[in-house]
């Protein structure tokens, strides 16, 4: 039960980490544009 929530949580970062590095890099192209 534990662990299914670490996985979950972790899996969260991850998600959130890829979605915040993909925002940026628009920025970073609307910037340039």
């Amino acid at each position: 039960m534990i662990a299914d929530e670490i996985i979950l949580c972790d899996s969260w970062i991850n998600s959130g980490v890829f979605f915040g590095w993909l925002i940026s890099g628009w920025m970073g192209v609307v910037m340039v544009v």
